[in-house]
């Protein structure tokens, strides 16, 4: 794997295990992971480098970024002001997860069939303990926007799993197409997927 994208992934988990902390009760991947793979003495940037790179953005609108067919990024906005309070929470964490599933295929598109590295599989894990609670979201939503994102990240993280159960069994996984590339969603996603180039 490119040192760029090892660099790039030890940046982000470090940023969600620091914004994620006072949240260990719905959102314990990020710490828990950050945590085992400090003990494993993988190196992280200095925190203060990573002070200051998370901004907040106006409640009422947040940026994202969608790619054109020549792969230039122009932003855009999205207008979530439709969306009751009592979800604004829940979508800020599900833009936290679509940016680990975004991250997490980056770094499944840079893996050869048949090699699974630790980063994979503590991802893999996290994800899994946090498959049931999106699911309970979904079945308790009542609306429309917000349960679609919820969709969303579901399906897209079905997807992931099944991108590592092709890599493990040594074949080439199909191409990643995130969800909210496709559909209109609430979602943006702290981590933009950008497919490597082969």
């Amino acid at each position: 794997m490119p040192q760029e994208i090892k660099t790039r992934i030890t940046q982000l988990i470090q940023k969600w295990a620091i914004r994620f902390e006072s949240q260990q009760d719905t959102l314990p991947l990020f710490t828990q992971l950050y945590e085992a793979l400090k003990k494993r003495g993988v190196e992280f940037p200095p925190v203060q480098a990573q002070a200051g790179q998370g901004g907040s953005q106006p409640k009422s609108q947040n940026k994202s970024s969608n790619s054109d067919s020549k792969g230039r990024v122009e932003e855009t906005k999205q207008d979530t002001s439709e969306v009751p309070h009592k979800f604004q929470k829940l979508i800020q964490e599900l833009n936290q997860v679509k940016g680990n599933i975004n991250m997490m295929n980056e770094v499944i598109d840079n893996t050869e069939p048949g090699v699974i590295n630790d980063t994979i599989i503590d991802m893999y894990r996290g994800f899994r303990k946090i498959e049931p609670k999106i699911q309970e979201k979904i079945a308790a939503c009542d609306n429309e926007l917000v349960m679609s994102s919820c969709l969303i990240v579901n399906d897209d993280l079905q997807k992931t799993f099944e991108r590592i159960r092709d890599l493990k069994g040594g074949r080439r996984p199909d191409d990643f197409v995130p969800g909210e590339s496709q559909q209109k969603c609430l979602l943006t996603p702290t981590h933009i997927y950008s497919q490597q180039e082969p």
